[in-house]
């Protein structure tokens, strides 16, 4: 695959596509280190993932996914056979799932800061839905959810606790079984707010029945308070605001927004959202 920009030494054959993101093709492959997944990102763009092989190497003691090779343009990791923990969710053990998510979140909490961090802070991401103003589409209950969204923000970054390395987007989908365990993939790379890590969860795994049912949000916020011994206001609140962060992020895309809406809906309406005061 060197007319593809793959090192020679990477020794790869019989590649074998197994999926499609938004910005890489991955391959099963066979290289000079075993059996491998070949990450080749779109156009050699690796976008908000081009520092993941330093976050990879620096949680590879505590629940990532083995980085054999990189270059700017592709990643080679070490196989990891699944299946992926959102298979669980989606066979309706979703409670199952979480319990294990919130393990895995746990394990990568305990890793130490970075000596030089090339990642951004939380309040980086944070700050332009601070500006955002309402699309003019919404509904006024929907520009009135996202101006709780800001406020919760506000609140949180104002009474942060010691920031940690995040993943940035642990979900069902981005942890894989790997032997008895499970490796976590695709980090994005964040300083902040440990109870932010979870944060995406929430609107979880894709296919599952109903992100938005309150006893699934409630036994969630529980079981990742309890597992991470972190405020279970803080968790939820990071992932009402969370919402609102993809409904900034999805700009353009009107049905990836019109589901972000309704999540944030569902967390504004909460009985936690009064609880904790946001």
């Amino acid at each position: 695959m060197t007319e593809m920009g793959i090192p020679a030494e990477w020794d790869i054959t019989s590649p074998r596509q197994v999926e499609t993101t938004a910005i890489a093709t991955i391959y099963r492959v066979q290289s000079r280190y075993g059996d491998a997944a070949l990450k080749l990102f779109h156009n050699g763009d690796a976008k908000n993932e081009a520092d993941a092989p330093i976050w990879l190497h620096h949680m590879a003691n505590f629940g990532a996914v083995e980085v054999l090779a990189a270059t700017p343009s592709a990643l080679l990791l070490r196989w990891l056979a699944g299946p992926k923990l959102g298979d669980l969710c989606r066979a309706g053990e979703d409670q199952k799932a979480t319990e294990i998510l919130a393990q895995v979140a746990c394990r990568l909490l305990q890793a130490p800061p970075l000596a030089q961090s090339p990642f951004p802070q939380l309040s980086d991401w944070v700050d332009p839905l601070l500006e955002m103003r309402p699309p003019a589409w919404v509904t006024a209950a929907d520009a009135a959810d996202i101006n709780r969204a800001k406020d919760t923000a506000k609140t949180l970054l104002a009474s942060s606790p010691t920031p940690k390395l995040l993943h940035g987007d642990l979900h069902h989908d981005n942890i894989l079984r790997c032997g008895d365990g499970w490796r976590v993939i695709d980090p994005k790379g964040v300083i902040g707010d440990p109870a932010y890590e979870v944060a995406n969860a929430f609107p979880n795994p894709i296919g599952f029945a109903d992100y938005t049912d309150p006893h699934r949000i409630a036994q969630m916020s529980q079981a990742f308070a309890h597992t991470l011994t972190l405020p279970e206001a803080r968790i939820f609140g990071w992932a009402l605001v969370k919402s609102a962060l993809s409904l900034l992020w999805n700009d353009g895309n009107r049905a990836a927004q019109a589901s972000d809406l309704k999540m944030l809906r569902a967390f504004c309406q909460h009985p936690l959202c009064h609880l904790a005061g946001y």
